[in-house]
């Protein structure tokens, strides 16, 4: 084990280091699960729920279709999800499948980080972060029963790149396959990859020797990610209506990049969006922004501390600095985080538990090296009591947010009226109306979304598509449409377009 300053490989290890890990493992888990069952938290999370109802629809008519196993496309590790949550059908009436085995793969995520951790990093640092996962802080605590977007359940996938660094990679053909593998589960991972190239063209001596080691890995990552590339191109994942290039990811990539903004968002990011994120709190509340100041100025103070850090272990604390720079980058540059003072949630913040373990194992080694433990406990005791704090103010949601998942249907059933019907059906009568309006508003913005009223095509589309749905039901269906057209909804439809629609009983 790597350790730090003074301290010796054969110092005799604290009481709470003697504890055995999965203790704390166990213990993270035990209050994640019943944090879920107390707050309902799957029921705010309408794309669980809309794949759940998929899944359940496929568990009663022996179905195998893809699309129904795996929700987006572009989440091929939610596959394994849903095979987990087979499992776990007979405990149903306690939480959904999904949310079982959300907690399931939590608890392996963790486990995976906090063995790294003790691997790589300081004894002190390994402690507190151990310690740390337990409450961690409120952003991650609600996905341990929720499961939509994967972005926390693939978190573990940084601290393999960790290990595999921490001494120089002999084979990276191997290691190139093993991050690709890792980016089918979740596009998250696919950070990886210009974070280990930058870490290797960088660090590594003599041009020819660099460039033929990234040559090997960007080959080997290419073949890793290959069956997920055949997957996205041959099989049916629904969304059909949609029509997204092959690698998109949800339609977001379409939008514009960050570029004259970019300064500012490159500034924001540190002082607002990351120690933001923790609290999952709108940041325009005045002590929310006093707290926020205080976590930024907390990161900066561990992250100056690393430069401390003894040579054994400064290549995994490099590639970890360079994971998250590229992370700062993509979202930055890209456009998929649009901030908002008034943000809130953890919908709002889902790109960001991918990396807060990283930065926080980081950040307390650098607290170690730069003031000893009492520092990281500080750390640690400062994330624990914002956890409690929002342990204690979340609110019960026993009703499903149906509108809003029937708007999911709509947008990945939408081309098959009779599977979306027969998938909505098996929620009961009691919600097929907001499913049915949720649909028909998911189905208007997937087809109509970027378009104009000049776009024929679509529109006879549309009208072929609302044919097919049951008399009975185009009331509810034509009342989703018309929402979907509403000033205030995103994404913005054209309004022209609902002028030449003929919807049932809508003037």
């Amino acid at each position: 084990m790597v350790t730090s300053g003074p301290v010796q490989q054969d110092r005799v290890p604290t009481r709470l280091e003697r504890i055995p890990w999965g203790w704390w493992v166990l213990l993270g888990t035990v209050l994640r699960g019943v944090h879920g069952v107390a707050a309902h938290t799957w029921n705010t999370s309408p794309d669980q729920l809309a794949w759940g109802l998929g899944l359940e629809d496929a568990w009663r008519s022996g179905g195998a279709a893809y699309l129904q196993w795996v929700h987006y496309p572009h989440e091929g590790g939610s596959l394994l999800l849903s095979l987990l949550a087979r499992v776990f059908v007979p405990l149903a009436s306690v939480m959904p499948p999904l949310s079982w085995a959300a907690l399931v793969a939590d608890s392996g995520c963790r486990a995976v980080q906090i063995l790294v951790a003790r691997r790589s990093f300081s004894p002190r640092a390994a402690l507190a972060f151990t310690l740390w996962t337990v409450l961690a802080v409120p952003l991650m605590l609600p996905w341990g029963t929720i499961n939509m977007g994967l972005h926390a359940l693939v978190s573990f996938a940084p601290f393999l790149l960790l290990a595999a660094v921490q001494r120089p990679v002999e084979r990276p053909l191997l290691l190139g396959v093993g991050v690709g593998a890792l980016c089918m589960l979740a596009y998250d991972a696919a950070l990886l990859v210009p974070a280990y190239v930058g870490f290797v063209w960088l660090g590594a001596s003599g041009v020819q020797a660099r460039a033929g080691h990234v040559l090997k890995f960007l080959l080997g990552a290419v073949l890793g990610l290959l069956p997920h590339v055949l997957t996205r191109l041959w099989v049916d994942h629904g969304f059909q209506l949609e029509q997204l290039p092959m690698f998109s990811i949800r339609g977001l990539e379409r939008d514009p990049l960050h570029l004259v903004d970019a300064p500012g968002r490159l500034l924001a990011f540190w002082t607002t969006w990351l120690p933001g994120s923790l609290f999952m709190t709108a940041v325009d509340a005045p002590l929310v922004r006093v707290l926020v100041l205080i976590t930024a100025g907390l990161l900066v103070w561990g992250g100056l501390g690393l430069r401390g850090v003894p040579a054994a272990q400064r290549r995994v604390v490099y590639m970890g600095l360079w994971l998250i720079a590229v992370f700062w980058a993509v979202v930055v540059f890209a456009p998929f985080f649009e901030p908002r003072d008034d943000g809130a949630g953890y919908v709002y913040y889902r790109y960001f538990p991918f990396i807060v373990p990283l930065v926080a194992l980081l950040v307390l080694e650098g607290l170690v090296q730069r003031r000893g433990t009492w520092a990281a406990w500080g750390f640690v005791g400062f994330c624990g009591l914002s956890s409690l704090v929002f342990l204690v103010r979340q609110e019960d949601r026993p009703l499903p947010m149906d509108e809003a998942t029937g708007w999911v249907l709509g947008r990945k059933y939408g081309h098959d009226p009779q599977l979306l019907g027969r998938i909505m059906a098996g929620a009961g009568t009691e919600r097929k109306y907001q499913l049915t309006f949720g649909a028909g508003w998911g189905t208007a913005a997937a087809m109509f979304d970027r378009r104009t009223a000049t776009d024929t095509a679509a529109m006879h589309r549309f009208q072929r598509t609302r044919a097919m749905w049951p008399v009975g039901e185009l009331t509810a269906f034509d009342h989703g449409v018309e929402r979907a057209f509403g000033p205030d909804v995103t994404p913005r439809l054209d309004p022209a377009i609902r002028e030449l629609l003929d919807l049932e009983g809508i003037p």
